[in-house]
């Protein structure tokens, strides 16, 4: 609700109302200022969380919304021009949660089945099955 400047919202705190905030955060500020290696620098190893797609993407999500109130206060301070490292860092958590949805994914997909009847992905992958059939389905 906050992406492009307060909105029309209460705002006792005299955030800005910038329509442009959120291009200056996302394109402007790391055009200009971030590089691989800020990113890299700033990743976080790979977090197991045992848990499911369905928790770990709005856990992630709910983190990330949290540090909304932190670019409004970068940028009345000075403006996100000036906030390189929290550009980098907020870059590092994204690229660090999709390694590692992606590592999850991989690791799951040993376990998956597809088409109807279901046909365990191994099966298929050992030659045990042809899942054509099962893939294309019969209607």
């Amino acid at each position: 609700m906050h992406a492009n400047g307060w909105g029309n919202f209460p705002n006792p705190q005299n955030y800005s109302g910038a329509k442009d905030l959120r291009a200056r955060f996302e394109a402007t500020v790391v055009r200009s200022h971030i590089g691989e290696k800020d990113i890299s620098a700033a990743m976080v190893p790979y977090r197991d969380c045992k848990c499911t797609i369905q928790q770990r993407v709005p856990e992630y999500l709910g983190a990330t919304q949290k540090e909304v109130l932190t670019l409004y206060r970068l940028e009345k301070s000075g403006g996100v021009e000036n906030a390189q490292s929290f550009v980098a860092k907020r870059l590092a958590a994204a690229t660090s949660e999709l390694r590692d949805l992606i590592i999850d994914a991989w690791r799951a997909s040993g376990s998956f089945s597809v088409g109807t009847p279901p046909i365990p992905l191994p099966d298929i992958e050992a030659g045990k099955t042809n899942a054509y059939d099962a893939i294309k389905g019969s209607d």
